[in-house]
């Protein structure tokens, strides 16, 4: 077969139709979907799921790395979703999203790990007949 008919071919394939079993399986899936999100929100709004914490560390100091995480997050998910509705069709990530969230959490494990050396070092206990140089 030649390359002009290949194309023609692949060209004139017809789209995937889900037809209404899939159509019905996939509004349920999306009621499900929006009955989680209203029950987590619920929980929020009555105060069951706390979010105190949500962008601070655990002594209470504000965590630019977990800011820097969820900012990130949200505005891909925002874009995915203007995406949807825009087309209805999901919109394809490019390499550089990955590569952003993939910078930002990387950010946030750095911090996580200096964090974690930081209180090691300061709860060992100290020899009291070594030199502070040689600690």
């Amino acid at each position: 077969m030649s390359e002009t008919n290949l194309a023609a071919v692949a060209t004139s394939t017809p789209p995937v139709q889900l037809g209404w079993l899939g159509m019905a399986g996939a509004s349920i899936l999306l009621a499900l979907l929006v009955a989680l999100v209203g029950t987590v929100l619920v929980h929020i709004w009555q105060g069951k799921i706390d979010l105190s914490k949500l962008l601070s560390e655990e002594n209470g100091d504000a965590s630019m790395s977990r800011f820097q995480l969820l900012v990130f997050t949200f505005v891909i998910a925002l874009g995915m979703v203007v995406g949807l509705v825009r087309t209805g069709d999901f919109p394809d990530l490019s390499e550089d999203h990955f590569i952003l969230l993939g910078i930002s959490a990387g950010s946030y494990l750095g911090a996580k790990v200096v964090q974690k050396a930081r209180e090691a070092r300061t709860a060992a206990p100290r020899n009291p007949a070594t030199p502070d140089h040689e600690q």
